[in-house]
């Protein structure tokens, strides 16, 4: 069995969203291959602060529901990767429609199943006002 090893060098991806909608976007989780890596038994979480204060809406996991772990298929590049698996975001649309930040930063991690703790993704969050014609 081949052995899959972690990226612990997270990316850094910025998110651009809109404000009073629903905020629920995937990120696969693939190796440096983009096989498949096995997320059984894992748990995330995702926190977003603003001046290093935490924004209570934007306090994400697993636990409470406000992430979960999905299996899709993706595609990348013109290859799509089947049973992929990834974390997804549930972030309501009264929760975006609430923003008065222009700008938060945020980390998600994966809590491996000897609660090992693996940087996933981190970065920016942008949100903007719906556009109105």
């Amino acid at each position: 069995m081949a052995v899959k090893t972690l990226n612990l060098n997270p990316p850094e991806l910025t998110i651009t969203f809109t404000k009073g909608k629903t905020f629920n976007p995937i990120f696969y989780y693939l190796d440096k291959d983009n096989g498949v890596v096995d997320l059984t038994g894992y748990t995330a979480r995702m926190q977003a602060r603003v001046d290093d204060v935490l924004l209570p809406d934007w306090d994400l996991t697993t636990e409470n529901g406000k992430l979960t772990i999905v299996i899709g298929d993706t595609e990348v590049g013109e290859e799509v990767i089947v049973n992929a698996q990834g974390i997804q975001v549930h972030v309501t649309d009264s929760v975006t429609a609430a923003i008065t930040w222009e700008l938060a930063c945020y980390e998600m991690e994966l809590i491996d199943p000897s609660l090992k703790v693996l940087p996933y993704i981190k970065g920016t969050l942008v949100p903007q006002d719906e556009c109105v014609k």
